[in-house]
């Protein structure tokens, strides 16, 4: 059981403050996540609409469906991160993310589309951009907290640019 714990808490050695380290991290997951934001949808539907032949209503029922189930969840993942730390939730909500990307580019109907962008947003945004990046950074920074928390916001625009 000790031997997990330190590895739980294993850092590396490095040159410069650890911290900086670990918020880049949580910057490329928030730049991963954020292909199922609202942005980048948005620059995209005309090519969905074009493709499948759904009304824009559709694509408004899944990302209303996705904002919501992601709400509903974001006090429970809030309670995870703070009890198992962001080192274990991360790299699942990415594999999460990533499934759910991959099953988003195949989807022939409209239930294969609700239940693979539901899952790519309910999961992935609030592990990868809400709260887990903004648990780690506070966990990190004591001196120049409010500047990492900005960086930390500053990762969802780029993402979606």
């Amino acid at each position: 059981m000790t031997s997990l714990r330190s590895l739980a808490e294993w850092r590396p050695r490095t040159p410069f403050f650890y911290g900086w380290l670990i918020l880049g991290m949580s910057a490329l997951g928030t730049y991963a996540a954020s292909g199922s934001a609202q942005l980048v949808l948005g620059g995209i539907q005309n090519f969905i609409f074009e493709d499948m032949g759904w009304e824009r209503s559709t694509i408004a029922y899944a990302v209303t469906a996705g904002t919501w189930t992601s709400g509903f969840l974001t006090p429970f993942i809030g309670r995870m991160a703070d009890k198992y730390g962001p080192r274990g939730l991360m790299p699942s909500a990415a594999l999460i993310g990533g499934v759910a990307f991959l099953v988003l580019g195949g989807v022939q109907s409209v239930w294969q589309f609700y239940a693979a962008y539901i899952v790519a947003r309910a999961i992935p945004n609030p592990i990868l951009v809400g709260v887990v990046p903004r648990t780690a950074a506070v966990n990190f920074f004591r001196r120049r907290r409010n500047l990492a928390l900005g960086i930390s916001a500053m990762a969802r625009p780029f993402g979606g640019a």
